[in-house]
């Protein structure tokens, strides 16, 4: 899998899939700052929601292709993102 590519589309750009996600990496301790926000990680799948002009994309962590498995997410995605979004969800 590639790393993101950003494709000019106007005013801003656009992440296109597929993307590399960020891993997690062991600490002592968990880092701390007015910026940072923090999620645990239950069991469960993670993706990365991609909203298309033509639709929802969710991309698994190693790449595949995640839509069908979950319908439900898929119309929250169409609903709350616009096109040329892209979120990551767990």
């Amino acid at each position: 899998m590639s790393p993101a590519r950003r494709v000019e589309t106007g005013a801003e750009p656009v992440l296109r899939r597929p993307v590399a996600p960020m891993l997690a990496a062991p600490v002592d301790e968990v880092p701390e700052g007015p910026a940072l926000v923090h999620e645990p990680k239950w069991d469960g799948w993670r993706a990365i929601a991609f909203r298309e002009s033509d639709g929802v994309y969710l991309q698994s962590r190693a790449g595949r292709n995640l839509t069908t498995y979950f319908p439900d997410i898929t119309r929250a995605v169409r609903g709350a993102i616009p096109p040329g979004g892209c979120s990551t969800a767990s």
